[in-house]
C-alpha cells in the first residue's frame, strides 16, 4: 500500500500543529484564511448554548504550510461550522487545540495578539470566536510550548519560557482566574528544562513531568502536588551515569502506579519499570531480561490497571514482538503473539487492550512478511491468536484501527479490497474475518483518523471522499454501511490545497491505533522531501542565512549539517551519529527524551512513529547521503 501522500499530509497535519509555535516565531506569514463559508452563506452565531456533542476540527492553508482556522461543528446541523478561534494580528498563526474534558471549552496556542509571542487562550464553545488568553504575562519572545486540562477541566497545566526566554518551566492556572498563574517547579540550574509530556493525576491534585532538574541534560521523572508548587518529588529510581527517560511515561487508569521507559540500569537499554505513587523513588523492572542489544518500543496500560503490555525485541534481535506483564508479578511476562512468520514483527504502538482488560488486538505481519494484518488474542490465553481482517491482496495492510466502546466490534482501515485504495471496514469480533465496508464508493484513496462515536453507533473519519487529495470530515452510520454524510463546511473554493487534517471530539475515549507505514527506504532523500523541507526548512525557523543553533535543514544544506557534527545544546553528542540512533541528538530531539529544551516539532504533537523509525533506520543503516 503506497502511503507517501498521506505521511506528507499527516506529518503536515501533525507538524503545522505545533511548527508556527515554535521560537521561530510569525514571520511574514498572512492571517489565515477566511471561514469556508461565505457572507450570507454562514449559519447564524450561537446562542449561547454550546452543542451537546461538539466536533472541533481544523483546517490548513496548504499554500502557506500553516493551520487556516479552528472550526465548531454540531454533529445536529453537519456542514455548518462557526470558528472558534479568535482573529490573529498580522502575521499571527495557530498551534494545536485541546477540547476540555466536559467538552465545553476549547483551549489553544496561537501567536494572536503578537506576532512575536505564543499564548495560551481559552473559547468558550457557547460563544465561538471570542478568546480569553490564560498564560500569566509572557516574556519577549517566549511562548507557551505545551498544555493539558486537569481532569475535571477547572485548571491547565503548561510549559513555557514565560519568565525567563528560553528557559522552559511549568506553570498552572486555574481558568476561574485567567492570567494568573502559578509557577510548579523549583528554581531550575542554570540550563535546566522542563521537557515535554505533562499529565495529571486521575484526581487532579498532581502533575508528571520531566526535567533535568539534578544533572544537566540528563531528564528525569518528577511528580508535584498542587498543593506543594515549588517542591519537586522525583519520581524514578537511580539512574545509571548517562541513563535518561525514553519515550512515554504515565500514570495507571486508577492513579496509583507511573510506568516509564529509560536506560535506568545499563547505558542504551531502554526497559520498563513502575513506581508506586506511594514510594517514589523506588522503581521495579518490569519486563525480564532482554536479548543483547533488544530495546522496549511502546507500552499501554490495561483498562482495569493491573497489566502492561509493550512492544519489545526481547527474545530475538531486531523483532518486535508483544508482551504482557502483571503488576503484580514484575519480571515475568508472556508474549502475546503467536510465532511469527520469518522477517514479521509486531507494528510499534499498534496494539490496545479491550475496555474490560480481557483481550488484545494488534497489527502485524504475523502471516505474511510486509502484509500488516489485524489479530485479537484472549489475555488468559496468550500465543492463540485470531485473524480480524478479511484477506488482503497482495501489497494490502491494515493502516489504523479502533475498539468499539463496548468491545463488541472494531473499525479499521484496510487496502482490504483493491491494493493502494484505502477504505473503512467495520468487523463483529464474535466473527472475526467478516467484515462490512463502512464508507461509499470513493474518488480518493487515502482515509486517515477515525473515531468511533461514545454510543458505538457511528464513524468519523477523514478521508479524500469526494475529490481526490482534498480531505473532508465524515460520518457513517454502522448500521448503514456505504452512506456518509459530510460534517465539515466547504472548503474554501479559491484555495484546492485547503484540508481538514485533524479533529476532536467526545469520541476521543481511546484514540484510533496508528498502523504501520510501508517499509522505510531508508534513504536521505526522502527524509529530506517530507520530513525536513516541509517541517523544518520553512521561513523563520532552520532555514536562512541565521537560523537557530546555526543550523539550517534546507535541502542541500541539511546532511552536511547534522551527520558527524556535535550538537549545540549537547556538545557531546552528534546531531546524527551514523550506526547509532539512541545517541543522536537529533532523533533524541523528536523523541523527546535526553534533550535539552524542548522535543521537536514544538508543542503536543510530535512526529508519527511511522517518520521516526524512517529517521531511526537511516541512522541505523549508516546515515548515508543518499
Amino acid at each position: 500500500m503506497n502511503n507517501n501522500h498521506l505521511k506528507t499530509i499527516a506529518a503536515a497535519a501533525l507538524l503545522t500543529l505545533t511548527l508556527p509555535m515554535s521560537g521561530c516565531g510569525g514571520g511574514d506569514s498572512p492571517p489565515p484564511p477566511p471561514p469556508p463559508c461565505e457572507d450570507g452563506d454562514c449559519p447564524p452565531p450561537p446562542t449561547g448554548t454550546a452543542p451537546d456533542n461538539p466536533i472541533v476540527y481544523i483546517t490548513t492553508d496548504d499554500a502557506f504550510n500553516e493551520i487556516g482556522a479552528i472550526y465548531l461543528v454540531d454533529p445536529a446541523t453537519p456542514g455548518e461550522s462557526v470558528q472558534v478561534n479568535s482573529p490573529l494580528v498580522a502575521g499571527g498563526q495557530l498551534g494545536f487545540f485541546s477540547l476540555s474534558p466536559d467538552l465545553s471549552q476549547v483551549a489553544y496556542l496561537a501567536f494572536q495578539d503578537t506576532a512575536t509571542e505564543g499564548e495560551l487562550y481559552l473559547v468558550d464553545l457557547a460563544e465561538p470566536g471570542t478568546s480569553t488568553k490564560l498564560n500569566g504575562p509572557m516574556t519577549a519572545g517566549g511562548f507557551v510550548d505545551e498544555f493539558v486540562f486537569s481532569p475535571d477541566g477547572s485548571r491547565i497545566a503548561y510549559i513555557a519560557d514565560q519568565d525567563v526566554f528560553d528557559q522552559f518551566e511549568l506553570y498552572l492556572v486555574d481558568l476561574a482566574t485567567p492570567g494568573v498563574s502559578t509557577r510548579l517547579n523549583p528554581d531550575l540550574p542554570e540550563n535546566g528544562q522542563v521537557s515535554s509530556r505533562l499529565s495529571f493525576s486521575s484526581d487532579g491534585s498532581m502533575v508528571l513531568y520531566s526535567a533535568d532538574l539534578d544533572v544537566e541534560g540528563q531528564f528525569e521523572l518528577y511528580l508535584v502536588d498542587l498543593a506543594a508548587p515549588g517542591v519537586a518529588n522525583k519520581v524514578n529510581g537511580p539512574f545509571v551515569t548517562d541513563g535518561d527517560l525514553f519515550g512515554d511515561y504515565r500514570f495507571s487508569p486508577d492513579g496509583e502506579t507511573i510506568v516509564y521507559m529509560a536506560d535506568q540500569d545499563v547505558d542504551g537499554v531502554r526497559e520498563l519499570y513502575a513506581v508506586d505513587v506511594d514510594n517514589l523513588g523506588v522503581s521495579t523492572k518490569l519486563n525480564p531480561s532482554l536479548v543483547a542489544d533488544g530495546d522496549l518500543c511502546t507500552f499501554q496500560f490495561s483498562p482495569d490497571s493491573t497489566k502492561v503490555a509493550y512492544c519489545a525485541d526481547q527474545d530475538t534481535d531486531g523483532t518486535l514482538e508483544l508482551y504482557i506483564v502483571d503488576l503484580a508479578v514484575p519480571g515475568v511476562s508472556s508474549k502475546v503473539n503467536p510465532t511469527l512468520v520469518a522477517g514479521g514483527e509486531v507494528q510499534s504502538g499498534s496494539f490496545r487492550f479491550g475496555p474490560d482488560s480481557d483481550f488484545i488486538v494488534y497489527n502485524a505481519d504475523q502471516d505474511v512478511d510486509g502484509d500488516n494484518e489485524l489479530y485479537r488474542v484472549e489475555v488468559a490465553t496468550p500465543g492463540v491468536s485470531a485473524k480480524l481482517n478479511e484477506p488482503l491482496p497482495a501489497g494490502g495492510d491494515v493502516s489504523i484501527f479502533q475498539i468499539r466502546p463496548d468491545g463488541l466490534q472494531l473499525t479499521y482501515v484496510a487496502d482490504q479490497d483493491t491494493e493502494g485504495l484505502d477504505e473503512l471496514y467495520n468487523v463483529d469480533l464474535s466473527t472475526p474475518g467478516a467484515s462490512t465496508k463502512l464508507n461509499p464508493p470513493r474518488q480518493g484513496s487515502l482515509v486517515f483518523h477515525l473515531e468511533i462515536t461514545e454510543d458505538g453507533l457511528q464513524v468519523l473519519y477523514i478521508a479524500d471522499q469526494d475529490t481526490t487529495e482534498t480531505y473532508e470530515l465524515y460520518r457513517v452510520d454502522i448500521a448503514s454501511a456505504g452512506v456518509a454524510t459530510t460534517i465539515s463546511s466547504a472548503l474554501p473554493v479559491d484555495d484546492a490545497n485547503s484540508d481538514v487534517v485533524f479533529f476532536a471530539t467526545a469520541a476521543e475515549n481511546q484514540p484510533a491505533m496508528e498502523g504501520p507505514a510501508p517499509e522505510p527506504t531508508a534513504s536521505f532523500a526522502e527524509i529530506q522531501d517530507t520530513i525536513l523541507t516541509p517541517t523544518c526548512a520553512v521561513s523563520g525557523c532552520h532555514t536562512g542565512a541565521n537560523p537557530p543553533d546555526g543550523l539550517n535543514l534546507s535541502a542541500g544544506e541539511a546532511y552536511s549539517n547534522i551527520v558527524d557534527i556535535a550538537s549545540v545544546q549537547m556538545p557531546d553528542l552528534f546531531r546524527i551519529e551514523p550506526g547509532d540512533p539512541d545517541n543522536s541528538y537529533l532523533i533524541r530531539k523528536v523523541e523527546g527524551s535526553g534533550i535539552v529544551a524542548n522535543r521537536m516539532p514544538l508543542n503536543d504533537d510530535p512526529l508519527t512513529e511511522d517518520q521516526i523509525d524512517l529517521l531511526r533506520q537511516w541512522v541505523s543503516d549508516g546515515a548515508e547521503d543518499n
